[in-house]
């Protein structure tokens, strides 16, 4: 199954129990950020997501730390990222790791989630999901 929209395509593998979230490089203002993340949230719901693997590649996403911005986003990507059994995040740059991490350390406090890891290396990150 995929699901495109402006805003990213979500990719779900069914046989392999992959989902990979791709991010475009459109930018969204934080009052923007629920309707163009909705239709993601409620694909994955409807998977047992603990038997997938979620990878998220926001290399071509735009940085936006305005915190308003980031306060729209975390209950969006705790929706999409709750409830697999791994997950990766692919980014550029350091800024974007850093980011990244540390968005992630607020959603696992909130959903009692195990770590994702973050990378600036796709295969890296591939490799991780599969081993």
């Amino acid at each position: 199954m995929q699901l495109e929209t402006p805003y990213g395509t979500l990719v779900i593998d069914e046989p392999r129990r992959w989902v990979e979230f791709r991010r475009s490089p459109l930018r969204l203002a934080a009052d923007e950020v629920t309707r163009a993340f909705t239709p993601f949230v409620e694909a994955v719901e409807r998977l047992d997501r603990s038997r997938y693997v979620l990878l998220i590649d926001a290399r071509d996403g735009p940085m936006n730390n305005d915190p308003e911005f980031e306060k729209a986003m975390l209950p969006m990507m705790s929706a999409i990222n709750r409830g697999f059994r791994l997950r990766a995040v692919v980014l550029r740059t350091a800024a974007g790791k850093l980011q990244a991490t540390r968005a992630d350390r607020t959603i696992q406090h909130t959903d009692n989630l195990s770590a994702a890891r973050v990378f600036d290396d796709d295969s890296e990150a591939r490799t991780y999901l599969t081993s």
